[in-house]
């Protein structure tokens, strides 16, 4: 099977209780409310892709230009707080410690996945808070006209590496992982309603 769409298909569950956590859609998103969402992302992303940047990546996915939590600081310094208050924020410790590729890649499919969703998050935000990519929506923003082809370079990574039982079995149960931290960082870190 398409280690793409079994991957798709073994986390669907676990895809939509994170979605659930930020139901944007569904209430009036607020500056208080986006800020800590900003804050609640930076806690996971900066930690993971500080674990990423310590495995063996295949250079064909370019893993520098890939990261983003860079793009969260700077939309929290644009929302008004310090330096010092970011760098306070909690981070979470609780993480999936990939060893082989495919585990890699299973994260990596989290990860590279959000910035699918994150083009309709950066609509939303412009149409609530009239926010942008420069003014405190570069995250959510990121990578432009260049989120499909990025991704679609992924999935053809995913399958060139993911190709038997054994790693495909790997793949899957490292992307349940990271979708698990997810749920369980955001559940923590979140409101589960937009504050006013």
């Amino acid at each position: 099977m398409d280690p793409i769409a079994l991957v798709r298909q073994q986390t669907r569950a676990q895809h939509l209780r994170v979605e659930r956590l930020v139901p944007l859609a569904l209430t009036p998103l607020t500056l208080p409310y986006y800020r800590q969402l900003l804050a609640t992302f930076l806690g996971i992303f900066q930690p993971l892709e500080s674990i990423l940047s310590n495995l063996p990546v295949p250079a064909d996915l370019q893993l520098a230009g890939r990261q983003r939590s860079h793009l969260l600081v700077l939309d929290l310094q644009r929302l008004g707080l310090a330096p010092d208050a970011i760098h306070a924020l909690p981070r979470c410790a609780d993480l999936p410690r990939p060893a082989t590729l495919p585990q890699i890649l299973g994260l990596m499919y989290v990860t590279e996945g959000s910035t699918l969703g994150g083009q309709y998050i950066s609509r939303l935000v412009l149409q609530h808070l009239a926010l942008d990519e420069t003014s405190g929506c570069a995250f959510f923003s990121s990578h432009r006209a260049e989120v499909l082809p990025m991704w679609q370079r992924f999935c053809a990574i995913v399958r060139a590496e993911v190709a038997d039982d054994l790693t495909q079995q790997e793949f899957v149960s490292s992307a349940l992982s990271t979708f698990l931290a997810f749920e369980h960082w955001i559940e923590r870190s979140l409101p589960l309603s937009s504050p006013e």
